[in-house]
């Protein structure tokens, strides 16, 4: 869903665009709307914006200076301008500057959807996968910078140091970032791979991926990519810092994350989940929300792929602090970590079969490190008494407990098993929490302010992400519902003679000029129609 920003002085103009691009549903359109040129910027500030359609001559500021304004905050927004009249040497500097397009007040309806159309269709194509895969074998013929990315790694997974440690070790690895200033932190995964890709391919895929999201938010000030594996990495956005000349706000970070993930997908074939720290956060905190935004990413809500999450930071102590796995069982503790059960048994009855026959003290070594790693994740993820319900929890911590290794091991792998199915029954209630929310909120707030960016921000998830959960989680479209549900309460209002249709109209959100075509529209009747019929049922 591309959003589209539409910008006029004259009220009438923008009412009637706004209702020209709702009945153009193919498009599929996310529509904002501004009377002035400073009322636009301030959208802008707060949201991400794909398609500007734009007057030219509006008090205080012209349309130029307007674009002027919109590339600076978001480079691949596309432009198009509306006037009055045709003015040449404008539509001249419009389209040196950048402009997608210009378009007269008088032209046909038709030709002003089908602008915007063919925008989408330029937006959607004009970034090749051929340009990202140069780049990203650029990138790899080059020295990879093992001491930057090691050091990184370090600080994110615990390693302590000083203040004035770190800041020499940035100097020294000329890493291009400030020991001394707070950065938004982004967690990343690529859901999955393709069977055919070698390792070679995911690797160099990897690598596209940090190109694409240093293109997208570089210029907003440092960006630093580290991969974890061929799956996992994170970035450290350092906003308003290095080339950027002014402070950028982190809602420009939140807002870049699901294009940046549209990207991905659109040209490296790609599903890509993110998770983003909410406000910028001191290097000291590195450790303790590098582990809140995997478990973000673990938990996670719908069925887990594609997902775009930030962590709230409210309440920094209200879940534990994520433990540092450092033994021969690192592997366990990743994939219990990220929810991958199949790999998990899969390496549990590996690690079982090599102990058994071995001495006795590997075998309890085996087994407690096992079972600790178990007990751990029961706590961190509040099912330890779930799980005591389905077993014997009193014999994870007693070896001798077990007539047999196999036993043991038995006991060991059913343990995991009901905490994986554990964990994927929280988050199928999360996710039914967020849709019973959204519910909720819009039945008390029928007649109010329900666009995407504020139903996204009630419940704190990306209003991209938010349409597909919620079309995942219902198998309909979030418009969908609203429209219905206005619908249903229009007809239930019209029965009331005591009310004009214009009440009725704002009773559910709508302009009273538009709505009898939205209500004809929808049923084939005018309202005057339907409340005449719906009299004549209720007398008989």
């Amino acid at each position: 869903m591309h959003r589209l920003l539409i910008v006029d002085d004259e009220p009438y103009i923008v009412s009637s665009l706004k209702e020209l691009f709702e009945e153009a549903a193919h498009l599929e359109l996310d529509i904002y709307c501004a009377g002035s040129a400073m009322d636009a910027i301030e959208r802008l500030e707060q949201t991400r914006i794909d398609i500007v359609l734009s007057d030219i001559r509006m008090p205080g500021m012209t349309g130029l200076e307007l674009l002027a304004q919109i590339r600076r905050r978001w480079p691949a927004c596309k432009v198009i301008f509306l006037s009055g009249h045709n003015e040449f040497s404008y539509v001249q500097e419009a389209l040196r500057q950048g402009s997608a397009g210009y378009l007269l007040k008088t032209d046909e309806e038709e030709e002003i959807v089908l602008a915007v159309a063919n925008v989408i269709a330029n937006m959607n194509s004009e970034q090749s996968l051929q340009s990202n895969m140069e780049k990203a074998q650029l990138r790899m013929r080059q020295a990879q910078p093992l001491l930057q990315r090691g050091f990184l790694t370090e600080l994110a997974e615990g390693e302590p140091i000083a203040d004035a440690t770190r800041t020499k070790r940035f100097q020294e690895l000329e890493l291009g970032l400030r020991a001394d200033r707070p950065f938004m932190l982004v967690v990343g995964r690529i859901d999955r791979w393709d069977e055919k890709y070698s390792a070679m391919d995911k690797e160099l895929l990897l690598y596209a991926v940090q190109n694409i999201a240093e293109e997208v938010v570089g210029h907003a000030g440092a960006f630093y990519p580290v991969m974890s594996d061929r799956s996992r990495f994170f970035w450290i956005i350092q906003v308003g810092s290095g080339a950027a000349e002014a402070e950028i706000p982190p809602r420009f970070v939140q807002e870049s994350l699901d294009f940046i993930q549209n990207q991905c997908e659109l040209l490296l074939h790609v599903p890509v989940s993110l998770a983003s720290t909410e406000q910028p956060i001191e290097w000291s905190d590195l450790p303790e929300y590098y582990g809140r935004l995997n478990r973000l990413l673990i938990r996670g809500l719908g069925q887990g792929d594609r997902m775009l999450l930030y962590e709230k930071q409210e309440d920094p102590d209200s879940e534990a602090r994520i433990s540092r796995w450092q033994s021969e069982f690192n592997q366990l503790g990743t994939l219990i970590e990220s929810g991958n059960r199949d790999a998990f048994l899969q390496l549990l009855e590996s690690i079982l079969e090599r102990a058994a026959g071995r001495s006795y003290g590997i075998v309890q070594e085996t087994y407690y490190t096992i079972a600790t790693l178990l007990l751990s994740n029961m706590n961190r993820w509040g099912v330890y008494e779930a799980v005591s319900h389905k077993l014997p929890i009193h014999r994870l911590l007693h070896l001798d407990g077990h007539v047999s290794w196999q036993e043991a091991g038995d006991y060991l792998k059913r343990t995991a098993d009901i905490i994986f199915a554990l964990l994927d029954q929280d988050k199928s209630a999360k996710s039914n929490e967020v849709v019973d929310q959204l519910h909720g909120y819009i039945h008390k707030h029928i007649e109010g302010d329900l666009s995407l960016s504020r139903l996204a921000d009630l419940v704190g998830l990306n209003a991209s992400y938010l349409c597909r959960l919620y079309k995942q989680l219902t198998g309909s479209g979030l418009s969908e519902y609203i429209t219905e549900l206005k619908l249903t309460k229009a007809k239930e209002l019209l029965r009331d003679p005591q009310l004009k249709v214009g009440e009725v109209a704002l009773r559910i959100g709508l302009d009273p000029g538009y709505f009898s075509r939205y209500f004809k529209k929808m049923t084939t009747l005018s309202p005057q129609e339907y409340r005449e019929k719906a009299a004549i049922r209720t007398t008989e």
